[in-house]
């Protein structure tokens, strides 16, 4: 399964918030891009890493979708503890290849 080894800002020409590298597994986010559309980007680019069989505008609808709920609930750039397991280590996933394979046709 393909994981996002880390979030790196990173100058992007005119016009462009964003990309993902998927050979390294990093996202580079330009640092002009603040709050909502940062949360956004991560969710977008992230989502390119992570399922690369959606079309762009699957991931748009997604990474939108996912943006507004995070954002919705509060979720901002503050809290550095990053000591809490998440749920793929609290249910033994972390090598869970065939969660996150596109469907088979």
């Amino acid at each position: 399964m393909a994981k996002i080894k880390g979030v790196i800002s990173k100058k992007m020409p005119k016009g462009q918030w964003a990309e993902a590298d998927h050979e390294s597994g990093c996202i580079y986010i330009d640092p002009k891009c603040k709050g909502i559309k940062d949360l956004e980007m991560v969710n977008h680019e992230g989502l390119h890493i992570l399922c690369p069989w959606l079309s762009e505008d699957a991931v748009r609808i997604i990474a939108s979708e996912l943006t507004r709920t995070q954002w919705g609930r509060g979720y901002r750039r503050i809290d550095a503890d990053d000591t809490t397991d998440l749920q793929d280590v609290e249910h033994d996933l972390t090598d869970a290849d065939y969660i996150l394979e596109p469907p088979s046709e």
